[in-house]
């Protein structure tokens, strides 16, 4: 009887892996880097107090005391004399950094002395940053010993240094001298221990291609199998019987299981596949007898209206009683609103019925479309007393949207706008390119409507103000957004407020090529 811990597919895939990935890379890896950095960092410590003892050697304690003197006949000679031999020492050993003597501390705080920077700063304050350089360079004042600092950064850099006292005849020490290398310097073998880290990263990358090959014939086929057949559901076959593996009968895991739930519920799908189609197909006759029921009824409503628009004849024949003309007017007036409300109750059904043109000859140019449709509006907005202006960012914008679907579109804008504008105000039309759109944006100075409108403007039958209905059935705006949709356009709509204007945006796809 095999041990359930054993029988669990991530124990088998993750402890071999984790086993050669860690021994192959990450062992060899942290232990060349961090062996060789720690040797490095020695040899370089070593190297450094032995460079900062040998300065001190040509440096003597009266010259450094008189190099510091108040008295410049005196402090200059000297001065000179210890720049030089610092100068000399540098060259001779091929040193990058300067050396510098540093005066004793108080503090955090200590001076410089005497350095063989070309450019003297004797006498500026230097402070200790970190507090682990402070100490190494105390011991060595105090304790007269040559010390040196792990790495450490300050404000020009990370380094690595070494301090060594300069001693007087009595033994005190009255400075002590820095040598400092640089953490590129001291890293100089980093290259080397790079490609060495590269070679043990090819070595693991080829043995986890070799355990990568062994688990795909163990364990990673049955899982491609199962795969092989979940994309054959999306070519509605649901036959699953996938088989399990003869290692995975006497071995069984979480693959084994897998298949078999993956044959149970491929059996189910197909079952419910069948079961939807059916109910997919009653739909579809639900949809169409919806369709038919609207389309008869928009129909019947205008059959009975055309009798009415007799009456309209009846004032030409006879002069009736006032109060018998006027319910006469109302009766005709209102099978006038009934009827176009009919005829636009039909244009949103077949909107919304509508069947985007999937194939096209060819693209058309929507600018030259645009000059067509805003003809009509600019000779009535001439009429009414309305500015007019059309502007085009572009001479071609192609478009795969056909002509009476973009009029249909842009027209009820035009006529909104022109219907709810005010004497003496103005429209702006506007098309641009917007990425892979065409924008066309029809601004007014009409009659506008509250910000909150925005989005149920489009609604059916909605009206912003009670007093306008009879002006629209408002089904227009609503046919226009449903018919941009059909071919993935937009419209949207915004206004500051009543009194204020509006502006419509119709987003359009251009044609790709």
């Amino acid at each position: 009887m095999i041990p359930p811990f054993f029988r669990k597919l991530w124990f088998k895939i993750a402890v071999p892996t984790a086993i050669l990935t860690f021994v192959c890379i990450e062992t060899t890896v942290s232990f060349l880097l961090n062996q060789s950095l720690l040797l490095t960092q020695s040899e370089i410590q070593k190297k450094l107090s032995s460079i900062a003892s040998a300065a001190t050697l040509h440096i003597s304690a009266k010259d450094h005391y008189d190099a510091l003197a108040s008295d410049t006949s005196i402090s200059r000679p000297a001065y000179q004399r210890i720049h030089t031999e610092l100068l000399n020492l540098k060259n001779v050993i091929g040193f990058k950094e300067h050396f510098y003597t540093l005066l004793p501390n108080k503090g955090d705080t200590t001076w410089f002395g005497i350095m063989s920077h070309p450019t003297s700063f004797s006498g500026h304050i230097h402070i200790f940053r970190d507090s682990t350089v402070r100490k190494v360079f105390e011991s060595a004042l105090h304790e007269k010993i040559t010390t040196s600092t792990a790495i450490y950064n300050d404000d020009n850099g990370t380094w690595i240094s070494a301090f060594a006292p300069i001693l007087d005849s009595t033994g005190k020490a009255v400075a002590v001298l820095e040598a400092d290398l640089t953490y590129k310097e001291y890293l100089s073998t980093e290259e080397k221990l790079k490609m060495e880290s590269n070679i043990a990263r090819s070595a693991g990358a080829v043995v986890s291609g070799l355990l990568g090959m062994i688990l795909g014939v163990l364990i990673a086929k049955p899982i491609s199998t199962v795969s092989n057949a979940v994309s054959t559901i999306a070519d509605n076959d649901f036959q699953g019987n996938v088989k399990v593996p003869l290692l995975l009968k006497h071995l069984p895991d979480e693959t084994s299981s897998l298949i078999t739930n993956f044959n149970q519920m491929a059996a189910k799908l197909g079952t419910t596949l069948a079961d939807l189609r059916q109910a997919n197909i009653r739909l579809e006759s639900l949809d169409n007898a919806k369709s038919v029921f609207l389309k008869f009824i928009a129909h019947e409503l205008r059959t009975p209206l055309n009798g009415l628009n007799s009456l309209s004849f009846i004032p030409k024949l006879q002069v009736l009683e006032p109060d018998t003309a006027e319910i006469l007017a109302d009766g005709i007036q209102s099978a006038e609103r009934l009827k176009e409300f009919a005829f636009s109750a039909e244009q949103y059904i077949q909107a919304l019925n509508h069947t985007p043109h999937t194939e096209i000859p060819e693209s058309t140019n929507f600018c030259e479309m645009m000059q067509y449709i805003i003809g009509d509006s600019m000779q009535k907005a001439e009429t009414m007393k309305i500015t007019c202006t059309y502007k085009q960012s572009d001479n071609e914008l192609l478009t795969c949207v056909p002509y009476d679907v973009v009029e249909k579109i842009i027209a009820p804008l035009l006529e909104n706008a022109l219907k709810f504008n005010t004497v003496n105000g103005s429209i702006s039309i506007e098309v641009m390119k917007m990425n892979s759109l065409i924008c066309c944006m029809i601004e007014d100075s009409g009659v506008g409507f509250p910000q909150s409108y925005s989005d149920r403007i489009f609604e059916p039958y909605f009206v912003a103000n009670i007093q306008q209905h009879s002006q629209g059935s408002g089904v227009s705006l609503a046919t226009a957004k449903v018919l941009a949709e059909h071919y993935h356009g937009t419209i949207r709509a915004n206004s500051l407020g009543e009194g204020q204007g509006s502006v419509f945006i119709v987003s359009l796809p251009l044609a790709t090529s």
